[in-house]
């Protein structure tokens, strides 16, 4: 009965020993396996965030270049009207010249 008994505790202890290692094993992996989804949220996190800076640069150039074609297109117009005005006051100077030489 002793002699069992003390098979029973050598038993114990040889299953308390691979349940130590087994559990080792496991935290291992899934340690690893948290390492290996952090680098992965991680490498995710700067891809979204450069594509968004990206995105946000596309945007503000598209931006810009709608205001400057705006300013554009102000500057033909005000280019234009001065145009008209100086075509108007040149005929206006040459019915004046000409209504004093006649």
């Amino acid at each position: 009965m002793a002699q069992e008994t003390i098979q029973a505790i050598k038993n114990a202890e040889i299953k308390a020993d691979q349940i130590v290692k087994d559990a080792n094993a496991e935290a291992k992996n899934i340690i690893e396996s948290a390492k290996n989804n952090a680098s992965k949220l991680i490498a995710e996190a700067e891809q979204k965030a450069a594509k968004d800076k990206a995105d946000q640069i596309a945007m503000a150039k598209e931006e810009q270049s709608n205001r400057f074609n705006d300013v554009v297109k102000e500057a033909e117009s005000i280019i234009a009207d001065m145009k008209k005005l100086a075509s108007d006051k040149e005929k206006e100077v040459v019915s004046l010249l000409l209504s004093q030489i006649i």
